[in-house]
């Protein structure tokens, strides 16, 4: 099973979300983020799975492929923090694809959470 949520705002790269000298900064954003990523969450009626998962991102922005990696972060934390994944280590995030994609409109990102096995 998969479930595909869209982001379509400012996309933070990893720079912006690593290049702040100052933890209060890189907190507040992360709480920011998990703010958008649980409206959208609940959007979607996402559910609680305690399962492994994979993710796959398309996204369209000014961004490299590898500065795509913080908003990700964020999402996956958010996934965590709300409690609709288990954990994000190794033993259940089992992989993660990004891929650029002229078609989604500008400083569009699409997450797509696939869903490994039964266990929900």
């Amino acid at each position: 099973m998969d479930v595909t949520i869209e982001y379509k705002e400012k996309i933070p790269s990893l720079n912006d979300v690593y290049g702040s000298k100052h933890w209060t900064t890189r907190y507040a954003a992360s709480q920011k983020y998990h703010l958008i990523f649980n409206s959208l969450f609940k959007k979607a009626k996402l559910k609680k799975y305690k399962g492994q998962f994979k993710i796959s991102i398309l996204y369209n922005s000014r961004h490299d492929v590898d500065n795509i990696v913080g908003i990700e972060k964020y999402f996956t934390d958010a996934l965590v923090e709300g409690k609709f994944v288990v954990k994000d280590d190794k033993r259940y995030f089992r992989g993660l694809k990004i891929d650029p994609d002229e078609t989604l409109s500008k400083n569009t990102v699409r997450f797509t959470i696939h869903y490994l096995d039964a266990d929900n």
